[in-house]
């Protein structure tokens, strides 16, 4: 983008992303420390951070990388390129040559697990990349770490597990990007990046707002589905920071509104989830209210987490009007898929067979929830709605 210059100015005149992605956009980089690396894990949620950084100068100090690109020379020359800014090219430790070409696509990972430090086999791999060589493939090296267990960083190190056998080039360069930058600058991954796909950081990973930030403040989690969280600077950015633009149902049952939509919802439920352990109604009410603002009901699909959320207004008051508004929407929403099933009788039927244990088991979900909030007229409604849907026993 930077080479060609001419042409990406003219590609920034004519490129549209509609508001609702803008906004999320600037919500990643909000969740951002000053002067961070922001590695997202593809092009979806790259593209749009680019964009608001090139055409709306928006958070410009965060240099965006994309974990899947790295896998590729050119995007590996172009992080450290000097055409970047100075504050956004992104410093390296290992020769640029052994990113080049086909050279290092993947490398062994050797059993053995006695902790060596990544900076020294940087410093060895520069001098003499031979003395790590596992084999050839044809007239390419194929080269090996030393051990599954690594050390990242100079002082207070981070301490990598690999349970792989090999590791490919966008994890190699990854590794070197962490180890020299580690303590220099913030190091984030976009809520996009998958976490059991980086698992070997996830002892190191802090639930930021929208990103993941490296850090070893709080490295206990227990597995990767269970991250700690920083709770003040999320709650900040939700109820104070975070932009949300307006759509329809028909947008919001899109998969990538859905999927942004979900992350929205997963980041108040956590924070609410946080404030019912330490007991305090009030925030918890605040919370909801700004989701109820911001995440309609009505017309954000967001499948059975509205049956969670009617709890949530449930345990704070149990005759809430809102809790029937979650239970209609959920609801709602169900009849959707039916009818769009019903649009073709062998679509229908596909699905379902296929899908009718899951299918029975939401609305045997949604005909208890109903119950549990005594809403007889709904519940049954919904019993005789759904019955001729369901599988009979």
């Amino acid at each position: 983008m930077i080479q060609q210059g001419k042409l990406a100015e003219e590609f920034l005149d004519i490129a549209e992303y509609n508001d609702f992605f803008l906004a999320s956009a600037k919500n990643y980089l909000r969740s951002c420390p000053p002067n961070a690396i922001l590695v997202t894990w593809g092009d979806s949620d790259y593209y749009p951070l680019c964009y608001v950084q090139a055409k709306l100068g928006f958070r410009k100090d965060v240099t965006i990388l994309n974990k899947s690109l790295m896998a590729l020379a050119r995007h590996i020359n172009y992080t450290s390129n000097t055409l970047l800014p100075k504050e956004n090219r992104v410093q390296i430790s290992m020769n640029l040559d052994l990113y080049k070409g086909w050279l290092n696509d993947y490398l062994y990972v050797t059993k053995d697990r006695t902790e060596f430090d990544y900076s020294d086999f940087t410093q060895k791999m520069n001098e003499n990349p031979a003395q790590y060589k596992y084999r050839n493939l044809g007239d390419r090296p194929i080269h090996k770490l030393p051990s599954s267990s690594m050390l990242l960083g100079k002082d207070d190190q981070l301490l990598l597990k690999i349970a792989n056998s090999y590791i490919i080039k966008d994890e190699f360069f990854l590794f070197d990007l962490i180890n020299t930058n580690w303590q220099k600058r913030p190091i984030c991954f976009t809520s996009g990046v998958p976490i059991h796909r980086i698992a070997y950081l996830s002892n190191y990973l802090v639930q930021r707002g929208e990103v993941y930030e490296l850090t070893k403040e709080t490295a206990n989690a227990e597995n990767y589905q269970n991250q700690p969280f920083n709770v003040k600077i999320s709650e900040a950015l939700v109820l104070k920071e975070f932009e949300f633009e307006p759509y329809t149902l028909e947008q919001s049952s899109s998969t990538e509104y859905l999927s942004q939509n979900m992350h929205y919802s997963t980041l108040f439920s956590d924070l609410i989830e946080y404030h019912i352990e330490e007991g305090n109604p009030t925030i918890i009410k605040n919370i909801l209210d700004k989701m109820y603002e911001k995440l309609p009901p009505a017309i954000t699909v967001l499948k059975s987490s509205h049956l969670q959320i009617a709890q949530y207004y449930s345990e704070l008051n149990p005759t809430h009007k809102r809790i029937k508004e979650y239970i209609e929407a959920y609801a709602n929403q169900l009849q959707m898929g039916i009818d769009k099933w019903e649009e073709s009788d062998k679509i229908a039927r596909m699905h379902l067979t296929t899908n009718a244990r899951d299918f029975k088991s939401l609305a045997k979900l949604l005909i208890e929830s109903c119950r549990m909030h005594r809403l007889e007229k709904l519940r049954v409604k919904y019993k005789e709605q759904f019955a001729k849907y369901l599988p009979r026993n």
